[in-house]
């Protein structure tokens, strides 16, 4: 959807709403990027915010807060997860405050509320052993192979998410420190280090060699085999994939009669990041657990970890109420 700015003397309200979401997504938002205020994916997310907020709109030439609260009671009957409905509410938010303070529009979207995003289920994950066994299994004797190991040892030891490993550069990795600098979530720049283990150094070390002479701006994980890449970097999706596949190869993910994943969320990549921080909660304790994973508040490690430690009481319970 073309947001375009019409003939002001042929300007319906409509259109002039359309063409303030023009001016906010082509002109401040870009802006807001280039100061370090917003990440550079965020104008592609408020775009499409923007879009299913005007064909809410349709027919409507002057929104209230009325309307906002009904396009968000509309989303949370379809498939949209609440997290990505909190995201979409964020950005229209974000651009009615900025039309009101450009006194364009009065901000009709400041007291509506974002569904509650409720996480405490109980949630499995990898163990230490079968994240080692993930490990072992891959074959070594081959670009690919070094890449994928290094790949899973790195966000085993790190805790690291996938943004992160997309981001990170040959020139972010100090072998001889055994560190790499990464730029976490909601960060703007590489302010953030992480300490690998041996075993992700001597991975590491493997890969980069099998590589040989690269540039330091060089992506740290790139496409091997894959001529359709349009990119150098291994991508986020293919992240995923690999440890999905890495998951059902030793017996965790499992597919359904029609080949789709049955428990994709439970087996997913973060599952890795998921098993390190629960790992270093058992070993090491809450606070360990908190600094790996880079949460601002010891809180948010306690109920990731409280979802996983339910849902292994429940297999020790299942397994003490099975006949015998």
């Amino acid at each position: 959807m073309e947001l375009t700015l019409p003939c002001p003397s042929k300007i319906t309200p409509r259109q002039h709403h359309c063409g303030l979401i023009d001016q906010w997504l082509t002109s401040a938002l870009p802006a807001g990027v280039a100061l370090g205020e917003l990440a550079a994916s965020t104008p592609k997310t408020y775009r499409r915010a923007a879009q299913l907020w005007l064909h809410h709109l349709e027919g409507n030439d002057t929104p209230t807060p009325a309307n906002v609260r009904e396009w968000v009671a509309g989303m949370r009957t379809t498939s949209i997860a609440a997290s990505t409905i909190s995201t979409y509410l964020a950005a229209i938010k974000a651009f009615y405050r900025w039309a009101e303070a450009n006194n364009n529009y009065p901000n009709i979207a400041r007291a509506v509320r974002a569904p509650r995003v409720v996480k405490d289920s109980p949630l499995p994950c990898p163990s230490a052993q079968e994240v080692s066994g993930m490990f072992h299994s891959i074959d070594n004797n081959c670009l690919k192979g070094k890449r994928d190991r290094a790949l899973l040892a790195v966000m085993y030891s790190t805790a690291m998410r996938c943004i992160s490993l997309c981001r990170a550069t040959v020139g972010d990795v100090d072998l001889s420190a055994g560190m790499i600098s990464h730029q976490p979530k909601g960060h703007r720049v590489k302010d953030a280090l992480a300490i690998l283990s041996p075993s992700a150094v001597d991975a590491l070390s493997d890969y980069l060699a099998a590589r040989g002479t690269v540039s330091t701006d060089a992506p740290l994980f790139v496409a091997v085999g894959n001529h359709h890449s349009t990119s150098a970097g291994l991508t986020s999706r293919a992240m995923r994939a690999l440890i999905v596949s890495l998951t059902e190869e030793i017996g965790l993910a499992r597919r359904s009669s029609d080949g789709h994943i049955r428990n994709p969320g439970c087996y997913s990549a973060h599952s890795i990041r998921r098993a390190a921080v629960t790992t270093a909660a058992e070993q090491l304790g809450m606070d360990a657990a908190q600094t790996l994973a880079g949460h601002a508040s010891v809180d948010t490690t306690r109920r990731a970890y409280a979802r996983v430690n339910k849902y292994r009481q429940l297999q020790a319970t299942a397994h003490v109420l099975d006949f015998t």
